[in-house]
């Protein structure tokens, strides 16, 4: 209910308040790129932002009095953005990602970040439109305490395996739909689509959950060393679960329609 009440209030600001908007060029296909060691396909592309990014955010007064600050960044043809905040302490203040059309919230973030030291990469909003929003403590001053360094703009459907606007299909036909062999069927339950953000770009792989011997309930993520070897990449790992078809060589849900798990 909680989070039903959010969208709403989100929505109806959008009815009144459309956030100023920092827009980004049209990014260039880049149609089967992989990292340079071959290792993965690239799902998408880093893109860096000016730094007076924020001098474009505005603040509103709620009509409880409380004050919101907001920014609409857009990167178009992109599928998903997801954005990397650094010097990131808004306290007690409360940061969230959306839509901008009241369907889906990331965060909200506070303190210092997920990590305890003021940076890391949000989670994924589907579209080519992220809106930030900052609501300070109310003894905070009214300055957005982060910088937006970079976007990661997501060119390629890691669940469908295909280039945006390509009509390519970015695996080889040695690949086999799990939803195929019933007998995995319990244990793909365990297995997420990763997303993951590299020194080259966003790329995407998968893991699975395992248990202990004595069953402690921590959650385990295991994937290979080729997907994630660093602690880097590790910190901006985005799980996806149930991606996979829901029938033989069907077509794989979207990716915002399915369970997630966030950074950290």
């Amino acid at each position: 209910m909680r989070r039903l009440a959010l969208l709403l209030l989100i929505t109806a600001a959008f009815a009144w308040a459309q956030p100023p908007e920092y827009a980004l060029s049209a990014v260039p296909f880049r149609g089967g790129a992989r990292l340079s060691d071959a290792r993965l396909p690239l799902t998408g592309v880093h893109r860096a932002l000016a730094a007076e990014v924020r001098d474009v955010g505005a603040w509103r007064t709620e009509t409880d009095g409380r004050r919101v600050w907001q920014l609409a960044v857009r990167s178009p043809g992109a599928t998903a953005l997801r954005l990397e905040f650094r010097n990131f302490d808004a306290g007690a203040g409360k940061v969230w990602l959306h839509d901008g059309a009241g369907g889906e919230v990331v965060g909200p973030y506070s303190g210092t970040g997920p990590f305890e030291d003021g940076a890391f990469w949000t989670g994924s909003v589907f579209g080519d439109r992220a809106v930030i929003e900052f609501e300070p403590a109310s003894d905070a001053p009214l300055a957005p305490p982060f910088e937006i360094a970079r976007l990661s703009h997501q060119i390629f459907d890691p669940a469908s395996r295909q280039m945006i606007g390509s009509g390519s299909q970015g695996e080889g036909g040695c690949h086999i739909d799990a939803t195929c062999q019933p007998d995995w069927a319990d244990a793909g339950k365990s297995v997420a689509l990763i997303l993951i953000e590299t020194p080259e770009g966003q790329a995407s792989c998968t893991g699975g959950l395992v248990a202990t011997k004595y069953k402690s309930g921590l959650p385990y993520f295991l994937t290979a060393d080729h997907c994630v070897s660093e602690d880097a990449t590790a910190r901006s790992v985005e799980a996806f679960w149930t991606y996979q078809t829901p029938t033989c060589n069907g077509k794989p849900p979207a990716l915002r329609s399915v369970p997630r798990t966030p950074i950290g």
